[in-house]
């Protein structure tokens, strides 16, 4: 492809503003039409508008996403999403870790919380006669397309599921005291305010 820049950048591929991503795929269908690629489902632009939550609370490997930040299409901050991963590991990122449960059957009403560390906590409260959230399902909570990502993602639930409530503390920062992290996680909703505290020992 180097050798060819001058080729693929003009407009035989297109329009001049087309996207590197998308002028990349078309100038190597050019070049190499019989080119067998292998796709990795992880690395992903995912270009999401709107409300974030299921992509990151799905328990999928996210690799990579672009344009994160204020950049018109979600206002996720990533670095302190990956502030435990130099004590507690990469693989500690985004990893969801299910606790308090108040245990019961389907027949009586229940609770617990879900951490997906480095985005939220949840507190699902769940009714008695109504099933468990089904966490192999991805949370449809964006405004795109759900076929565009159903091949990773999927399959999906509802974002509103009669009988189970959801309560959400999203990470509001996250900092090193001594050897330690220190995440808080906040509510704001409805002129209710409240913080979680969550502190990532190092063992040093």
């Amino acid at each position: 492809m180097n050798s060819s820049y001058d080729e693929c950048t003009g407009t035989d591929l297109g329009n001049p503003s087309l996207g590197g991503d998308h002028r990349t795929t078309k100038c190597l269908g050019k070049l190499e039409p019989t080119l067998n690629v292998t796709v990795w489902k992880e690395l992903r632009q995912w270009d999401l508008r709107g409300h974030t939550a299921g992509l990151f609370e799905s328990g999928k490997q996210i690799w990579t996403f672009h344009h994160w930040g204020k950049t018109g299409w979600f206002n996720q901050d990533v670095l302190p999403m990956v502030a435990t991963a130099p004590i507690a590991g990469e693989a500690s990122v985004l990893q969801r870790i299910r606790f308090g449960d108040s245990g019961g059957s389907i027949a009586t009403k229940r609770s617990y919380y879900v951490l997906t560390n480095g985005f939220s906590i949840v507190k699902y409260d769940v009714e008695a006669g109504v099933k468990d959230v089904d966490f192999d399902e991805t949370e449809y909570t964006w405004n795109d397309n759900p076929d565009d990502y159903e091949d990773y993602l999927g399959p999906f639930r509802k974002v509103n599921v009669e009988g189970v409530t959801k309560k959400r503390w999203r990470l509001d920062g996250a900092k090193r005291i001594g050897d330690n992290i220190h995440q808080m996680y906040k509510y704001d909703r409805d002129g209710e305010i409240d913080f979680i505290e969550i502190i990532w020992l190092s063992g040093h």
